[in-house]
């Protein structure tokens, strides 16, 4: 993505946290008119294409779903080239690696917007490449490989043989012991 393609777009993923995000729109629309050139896309994953290309050409994302179980979509963001924000939570409190590049606040929807109104004023006071750049020192921290797709995939994969090793050898021994009792009986 060439600077020129980031626009002043808030992509915001929403999952199960509708009312909370529509709240943060209009409060930010209504406390801070002068940032009307800032608009919010909703991003949804059903096309992954369109989520990606939301995601790559805004300025911000925040993650306003109800439970993040998992931290791809943030690091895909990151990955993307874009800042990352989302609400206080305690699945991303205990990590480390992140908690520290991940910006935050907490979830009332006044406290979002104020945060939303500053970081358009930083992103507006600011090259696109000192922006850019930040992100990218913040991707070069992350070892964002170990997120990858691939590294998922080998993941789940292992996980599977691991399960069906351990299935084979419960019904292996279930066979064993049926066979023992069966030679045993016949010995009686």
């Amino acid at each position: 993505i060439s600077l020129q393609e980031i626009y002043p777009v808030i992509a915001i993923s929403n999952i199960g946290n509708v009312k909370f995000s529509q709240q943060v729109i209009n409060i930010f629309y209504n406390l801070y008119p002068n940032l009307n050139v800032f608009s919010f896309k909703l991003v949804s994953r059903n096309n992954y294409e369109e989520y990606v290309n939301s995601i790559k050409h805004s300025c911000l994302y925040v993650n306003l779903d109800e439970m993040v179980g998992f931290k791809k979509p943030i690091l895909e963001a990151i990955n993307m080239g874009v800042n990352v924000a989302t609400f206080d939570r305690r699945e991303l409190s205990k990590d480390t690696e992140l908690i520290d590049y991940i910006q935050t606040f907490s979830k009332d929807p006044f406290e979002a917007a104020s945060f939303l109104a500053q970081y358009c004023i930083y992103w507006l006071s600011n090259s696109s490449s000192k922006v850019l750049n930040e992100v990218n020192a913040l991707k070069a921290r992350i070892n964002l490989d170990k997120y990858s797709d691939q590294t998922y995939l080998e993941s789940v994969k292992k996980s599977f043989s691991t399960l069906q090793e351990n299935r084979v050898k419960f019904f292996s021994s279930i066979k064993t012991t049926i066979e023992k009792n069966e030679d045993a009986a016949a010995g009686i």
